[in-house]
């Protein structure tokens, strides 16, 4: 009786080419290395991990092994936390077991001021913010669609686990230039036609030139924000009413113009 040997051929060194066949992620197999690294802080990763899976009761004892048990734990708080339940601890992971999801609709909790003041350091460290008061208010949630914009994240102000991980480090440079997702330019261009629309059908019969309409409302867009902020106008959450307030700008456009000129030379 012959044995049959399964040998498997001997696999080139190709950093490029993907072991699809042994389900291997490069990415996630691989550990951060820095100056300093210490094979400790793997142990130490999974005490904490199982640390928090027990404070949730989602792990039922400790004993400092990413075992089945662990990995269960681990699927389950992911589906419960919206991300794929892939039992790899990865960035998106972290973040969402160490933070929680915030947002101004979430009812105001003094248990959750540390994670409201970690949010606003971050955003002041990176000059989106530059008051920290432990308050999800409204100052707060421009700061965060700003840095949400900024780095290609969908900008509804809600700071939840992608946000996070972005927020603490898991990013390379804002996006900028051509380089400006799609979402956010057809919203620019449904502001400036809000804001031209306004000017046309200003009761004030104050209306210029179409190339200098045009070039009003462009610019009115890049300042409507704050101006928004000082006459308490926000956006409606109904698609077809969501950029009015812009036309409410275009409307008393010399006046705001008038306004920005004399707060600039006082």
């Amino acid at each position: 009786m012959k044995l049959k040997l399964n040998l498997r051929r001997p696999v080139k060194n190709n950093p490029s080419r993907f072991l699809a066949d042994e389900k291997i992620c490069l990415f996630a197999a691989r550990p951060n290395l820095y100056l300093g690294y210490d094979h400790k802080a793997f142990q130490k990763a999974v005490d904490d991990l199982q640390t928090i899976l027990y404070s949730k009761k989602l792990l039922a004892k400790l004993n400092g092994e990413y075992d089945k048990a662990t990995e269960e734990a681990v699927r389950t708080f992911q589906a419960q936390a919206d991300l794929s339940p892939d039992g790899i601890v990865g960035p998106l992971t972290w973040a969402a077991l160490y933070y929680p999801c915030l947002s101004r609709q979430v009812k105001a909790d003094p248990e959750l001021q540390w994670a409201v003041k970690a949010l606003q350091e971050n955003l002041c460290m990176q000059n989106f913010l530059t008051q920290i008061d432990g308050l999800f208010g409204k100052q707060s949630e421009r700061a965060l669609k700003r840095f949400q914009k900024s780095y290609g994240l969908h900008p509804d102000g809600i700071c939840n686990s992608m946000t996070w991980a972005i927020l603490l480090g898991q990013k390379n440079k804002p996006v900028a230039g051509l380089l400006v997702p799609r979402r956010e330019v057809v919203e620019q261009l449904l502001m400036i036609i809000s804001v031209y629309i306004g000017i046309l059908l200003s009761p004030l019969g104050t209306e210029p030139p179409i190339v200098e309409a045009l070039g009003t409302a462009y610019g009115l867009t890049c300042i409507a924000p704050p101006i928004m902020d000082r006459l308490k106008l926000e956006l409606l959450n109904l698609p077809l009413l969501q950029f009015s307030p812009y036309i409410l700008i275009g409307f008393f456009w010399n006046t705001v113009l008038d306004f920005i000129k004399t707060a600039i030379t006082g």
